[in-house]
């Protein structure tokens, strides 16, 4: 209603809502009042209208007629939703009320604050001030060539490349190149900057091509002197300190965020890939607020500290190993990659001289 946005970079899916019985994605949402309220707007109005976007009836249609014209699978059939917003919001608390949707309702965050749902209930938000500005892809970045404007990643590295002190990275798929890995040299040696990153592991992953590409890079990384962590599909469940999993699945990180010296911050959907920066049209907000980038470092430290690997390079320097801690305290150390799967890893030799690096 104008009031409240929420962005970042979550999925609408079961996996990134902690609901899915194999796996599910640590992930992260601002909820904001303001001027970016507006602006957050109308992004979404551009791509609305876009002549790029199509409406989702037409290509049921589409499909349905294929479906009937040949054999195949017969498209699932679902009750219509009212029209009119009060019955959609009836339709919704009937689903709650059945139990096929559940809701996290945590009686405090990781900050001491009521859970969101008693906040929203009580009509008492807890928000923390800071001036922001939207970025946001246009939609005629999707067509090759298209004069599109400045880059959410553009604007991203510029911010990245600022760093004076600390620059710590959240990033689900992490494919720096040549370039990203000389910058990150260039910020750690020549200007002591500290640079971390926390990303998937290759048990955690859920685009094993992705992290292949990425795993080119990371010994260069570590010898440039970046931090590395890698979320542990199994640490992250089992040590409880991350997040509720489940009992039975495995864990995945899904956040896109940057903090920058303390105090600035970058939340959206961006991965640090070449696929979000040149084909994926993306969105986030740049935020100067030093209270609010010290929530995400302690966002990250959780993380890191409940369920991710900590890499560091072998003695001779020419291997990585992964450093876990049991709950104990005690320091575990992994010579191979943790939750390595022989059969995949030579799927992805084979493939990987045919899947162009831009396409990750």
């Amino acid at each position: 209603d104008g009031s409240f946005a929420v962005f970042g970079g979550r999925n609408v899916a079961d996996s990134y809502f902690m609901n899915d019985p194999q796996a599910n994605f640590l992930d992260l949402d601002l909820l904001a009042a303001g001027p970016v309220v507006a602006e957050l707007a109308a992004v979404f109005d551009r791509f609305w209208n876009s002549a790029l976007a199509y409406p989702v009836e037409g290509l049921l249609v589409a499909a349905a007629a294929e479906a009937a014209a040949g054999p195949g699978e017969a498209l699932p059939a679902s009750a219509p939703l009212p029209d009119d917003a009060a019955g959609r919001a009836a339709a919704f608390d009937a689903a709650l009320r059945s139990g096929t949707v559940r809701l996290g309702d945590r009686q405090q965050d990781w900050f001491g604050r009521p859970g969101m749902l008693r906040q929203f209930a009580t009509g008492r938000i807890a928000l923390d001030g800071g001036s922001a500005q939207v970025w946001a892809d246009s939609p005629e970045k999707v067509r090759r060539g298209a004069a599109a404007g400045p880059t959410v990643a553009a604007q991203t590295l510029a911010l990245l490349a600022g760093a004076r002190s600390a620059a710590l990275i959240l990033s689900p798929y992490f494919i720096p190149g040549a370039d990203g890995v000389q910058a990150m040299r260039r910020l750690v040696q020549e200007r002591g900057v500290t640079v971390t990153l926390l990303t998937n592991s290759f048990g955690a992953t859920d685009e094993p091509l992705a992290y292949a590409g990425y795993g080119r890079y990371r010994l260069e990384l570590l010898r440039a002197g970046a931090r590395i962590h890698e979320l542990s599909p199994t640490l992250a469940r089992d040590s409880g300190r991350v997040a509720y999993f489940g009992d039975n699945t495995i864990g995945r990180l899904h956040t896109k965020a940057m903090a920058i010296d303390r105090r600035r911050l970058f939340v959206g959907s961006l991965n640090l890939d070449p696929r979000s920066a040149f084909s994926n049209t993306e969105i986030g907000v740049v935020i100067d607020s030093p209270k609010l980038a010290q929530q995400l470092i302690g966002v990250y430290r959780h993380a890191a500290a409940g369920g991710a690997f900590t890499l560091r390079l072998a003695d001779d320097g020419t291997r990585i190993e992964w450093v876990a801690t049991d709950w104990q305290g005690h320091e575990i150390v992994h010579a191979d990659e943790p939750h390595d799967d022989p059969w995949l890893r030579l799927k992805l030799r084979l493939l990987q001289p045919w899947v162009p690096e831009e396409l990750l």
